[in-house]
């Protein structure tokens, strides 16, 4: 199985186990040794997966921060616009 094939079913399970409760934020996930057992895979293939997900966490707050800024910005315009 290719890297990638790994990295997308770890990506699935993780995804799953969160979904579900089994694993719920701020829990630790189980050794780098032994999730690449369980997925036929090797340890730079979970690094690979825990830098994807990091990449995904940053650009999600970015967002969120992009859409705080716009809707504060916005939020003044209407109050200086209402201003007598």
């Amino acid at each position: 199985m290719t890297d990638t094939r790994i990295t997308a079913k770890l990506i699935e399970k993780i995804k799953r186990l969160v979904s579900t409760g089994v694993i719920v934020p701020g829990a630790k996930f189980p050794p780098e040794r032994e999730l690449a057992r369980e997925f036929n895979g090797n340890r730079s293939t979970l690094r690979l997966y825990a830098a994807i997900q990091r990449h995904d966490a940053e650009e999600a707050r970015r967002r969120m921060l992009d859409h705080i800024i716009e809707t504060t910005s916005l939020l003044n315009r209407k109050a200086a616009s209402a201003a007598p």
